[in-house]
């Protein structure tokens, strides 16, 4: 367990490095966890062997060598399975890319930070419709917009939640649905509030 004040570090300072643990690791939040990366070589360093990860706290990235390019991947940990995020990704990267990381996976990835978001899925929870939004900027502010008539101004479309995006660029809402009502459309918007 990585207390909150406390900093996980698999290699050396400037130096990629692999630590094994066999076990479970939590990463508490207001804890850091600093990973080094090559974006010339793709190595980086590597916390491997776990039987469970939780993300939390913040994760500092330091690129050791060459310029970080779209579609560059990093495994950085390697578990059974993963629950939990970090809650803070730095430094980005700018120049139109941004860093993604993906807990199931351990996987930090270059994406570009001019993406749209998009409802990944849907389902039913109760009398509630529950949406999992995807490719977001980190941190940004996005709105579920509705509207019964799809071909109304997206302007015009009713807000029905404000949410932010988590470091990996996702976030959920979760809306009553109303059975009086016979359509609904729902959209994303990051920039359109209603």
């Amino acid at each position: 367990m990585v207390q909150a004040g406390a900093a996980l570090s698999p290699g050396n300072s400037n130096a990629i490095g692999t630590l094994s643990i066999s076990n479970s690791l939590t990463l508490l939040s207001n804890s850091t966890t600093r990973m080094d990366v090559n974006a010339a070589t793709l190595a980086c360093d590597l916390v491997q062997g776990l039987s469970s990860v939780s993300g939390g706290g913040t994760l500092v990235v330091s690129n050791l060598a060459g310029t970080p390019a779209l579609g560059q991947s990093f495994q950085l940990f390697s578990a059974t399975s993963a629950s939990g995020n970090f809650t803070n990704l730095t430094p980005q990267l700018g120049g139109g890319l941004r860093w993604k990381f993906v807990p199931a996976s351990g996987v930090l990835s270059v994406v570009s930070s001019f993406s749209q978001p998009r409802i990944a899925s849907e389902g039913l929870s109760g009398a509630s419709l529950v949406l999992q939004v995807t490719n977001g900027p980190p941190g940004g502010t996005n709105y579920l917009i509705a509207s019964t008539n799809v071909a109304l101004a997206v302007t015009n479309w009713t807000r029905l939640a404000t949410n932010k995006f988590d470091v990996s660029g996702n976030c959920s809402f979760t809306n009553a649905v109303n059975v009086t009502t016979p359509q609904r459309f729902y959209a994303i918007s990051a920039t359109v509030a209603p």
